[in-house]
């Protein structure tokens, strides 16, 4: 059983250093790898370096993800919705944000680092420095956030 594995991982080590190298693995590896075993193939429908089951047929189409092909339609935010956005977040409904309120909000609007985020709009929008964004200076984050660019799915 050692020695078995043994082979098969120098057969795996040797169809990757293969594969990266650009050149096509040899009958030889490919037979050392077990039944079902994923086979990488040089294939001009594929990808390069995508994997296809062994003992399927290397022209047989492959369908991309996802599998419908379908793009959800995205709409860009309007100024009215991200309005409603923030004051939503305004969990203590003291009329300030404070960085975890505009996390919250952020994460919601889909960024993908929400807590950076948050900290550059402080950082931009707060004009007093007290770390909070106030009525008066809620123009200033809301166009800020409309600059990004977010968009409704």
């Amino acid at each position: 059983m050692g020695r078995a594995r043994r082979k098969w991982g120098e057969s795996v080590v040797a169809v990757a250093a293969a594969m990266s190298e650009g050149s096509s693995i040899t009958s030889t590896q490919n037979s050392n790898l077990d039944d079902g075993a994923f086979v990488p193939t040089q294939n001009s429908n594929l990808d390069d370096g995508a994997f296809v089951p062994k003992g399927i047929d290397k022209a047989c189409p492959r369908a991309t993800w996802p599998a419908t092909g379908k793009k959800r339609a995205s709409v860009p935010i309007t100024e009215e919705q991200v309005r409603g956005i923030f004051h939503r977040y305004d969990t203590n409904r003291d009329g300030l944000l404070s960085k975890q309120e505009l996390k919250n909000a952020f994460s919601s609007l889909g960024s993908r680092m929400p807590g950076v985020r948050a900290w550059l709009a402080l950082q931009h929008a707060d004009v007093n420095g007290d770390g909070y964004i106030s009525e008066a200076e809620f123009d200033k984050l809301v166009k800020y956030t409309l600059k990004r660019g977010y968009k409704i799915n």
